[in-house]
């Protein structure tokens, strides 16, 4: 893995933030973004096997509960913008997790935790070999060092030429919403749906917590 630091029998031991805020970073990640992907993507068989991953934090957030919707915005006759929304209502991000922990490789807020499902540093990452155009974040956390509620939101755009970051002020919210959003042909709009039905309830359906998706509870009982 050409961006990681590591000899064959130890563990990373330098930190990769994906979007740091900086030319040469963007730069390389444009130059390397094939080996990236590839090298994220190896865990799966499948691209869409990232819902997982998404799921898995938000039932490490302690939500009550989980919603996945869709978004569709046509482009032409041929195309469309396809957004997949997974949406929490747990602990969510602080400001301090955003720019400690989110979207950087083999760190995690929830790797000494070992209640935590997710905390092997990849999670929200794995979106990545999605082939996705942009990823808006909106969360809404607890400040550890002051106790306060905190907001924030983030659009990472252009992912598949020069990545970079808008962040912008939101309401406070209960949670973490994630928007998932790539180009497709219209004629693949149901297949791709049904792929997210799928795929979450593969891996998901025997959660406690329940999960819906576009307004279909697809929990099963033990």
């Amino acid at each position: 893995m050409p961006f990681i630091n590591k000899s064959k029998s130890e563990k990373p031991k330098q930190i990769i933030d994906l979007f740091e805020e900086s030319d040469m970073t963007r730069q390389f990640i444009k130059d390397s973004i094939d080996d990236i992907v590839s090298n994220l993507s190896g865990q799966f068989k499948e691209p869409e096997d990232c819902y997982r991953e998404l799921i898995q934090n938000a039932i490490d957030s302690e939500t009550k509960q989980i919603d996945i919707s869709f978004d569709v915005e046509k482009i032409d006759q041929n195309q469309s913008r396809f957004s997949v929304i997974f949406e929490d209502h747990g602990c969510g991000m602080s400001l301090y997790d955003k720019e400690e922990f989110f979207l950087k490789l083999f760190k995690s807020k929830k790797e000494n935790d070992i209640k935590k499902i997710g905390k092997y540093g990849i999670g929200i990452s794995s979106i990545f070999q999605l082939g996705l155009e942009d990823v808006i974040v909106e969360s809404t956390g607890t400040s550890e060092k002051t106790g306060e509620t905190e907001s924030w939101g983030r659009h990472i755009k252009e992912i598949s030429s020069l990545p970079s970051n808008a962040d912008y002020n939101i309401e406070p919210r209960k949670g973490t919403k994630i928007s998932l959003t790539r180009i497709i042909g219209n004629k693949d709009l149901k297949k791709h749906k049904d792929k997210v039905f799928e795929k979450v309830a593969h891996y998901c359906e025997r959660s406690r917590t329940p999960i819906y998706i576009d307004g279909n509870y697809i929990n099963k009982e033990f």
